[in-house]
């Protein structure tokens, strides 16, 4: 493979992993379960000045489902508040205490969201259109590059079967690269689904237990 075109895949190869990038990125802030990527997108007002959250946070995921926001100032606490559920407005937000007896040690938790019957459905039909839109433009990438070599190599046939094949192994890599992000995002989907069952079971079983001696009382009265 001459030197052109091997430059030529490469670029393709960069175009394609550009749009899995760009899917993955997505997939993250569809929020399933808590990960501190979730948070790049936000930006908090500092006096009068947009900062990015590692400027004035630090960020650590305190569980499966759990974001622990930690302020480098105090002060800044509701600008961060309002940074992030500015763009995850479908977060649960605590303020909790690093140190009881510190009045400047609050710091956030943010709860994902709950991943009840209706937000499942809404998730698995969001990120299986997101997938489709990426597959569309990895096969209109590589409609567009191939056009590109064969009108390079109309009169050099071996050198045009050897971009197009390569081209072909590049896109073939890049759709299993996507396919491979929608069935673990799927995966997830469904291990907060169950997180949200077990904590409805839970739920009714401890429920149940108050009832019971509930009843208990009333009957020894």
């Amino acid at each position: 493979m001459n030197n052109f075109v091997i430059s030529e895949v490469n670029d393709f190869e960069k175009k394609l992993s550009g749009y899995t990038y760009l899917l993955n990125f997505r997939y993250m802030n569809l929020c399933v379960k808590a990960n501190p990527v979730a948070l790049l997108p936000v930006s908090v007002l500092v006096a009068d000045e947009e900062k990015e959250m590692e400027d004035v946070a630090n960020v650590a995921q305190t569980d499966d489902f759990h974001l622990a926001v930690i302020p480098r100032q105090t002060e800044l606490l509701k600008n961060i508040s309002q940074g992030v559920l500015g763009v995850h407005p479908e977060f649960k937000m605590e303020v909790m205490k690093l140190d009881e007896n510190d009045p400047k040690s609050d710091y956030l938790l943010f709860e994902m969201p709950v991943v009840d019957k209706d937000r499942r459905d809404f998730l698995n039909e969001a990120v299986k259109s997101l997938h489709k839109e990426c597959k569309i433009r990895l096969d209109e990438l590589k409609v567009e590059e191939k056009e590109g070599f064969g009108e390079l190599f109309l009169s050099y046939p071996e050198d045009l079967k050897e971009a197009n094949d390569a081209i072909d192994k590049k896109h073939r890599e890049a759709v299993d690269n996507i396919d491979e992000l929608l069935e673990k995002k799927q995966k997830e989907i469904e291990e907060g689904y169950q997180h949200y069952l077990d904590s409805q079971a839970e739920e009714l079983q401890a429920n149940a237990g108050i009832d019971v001696t509930s009843s208990m009382r009333l009957s020894d009265e």
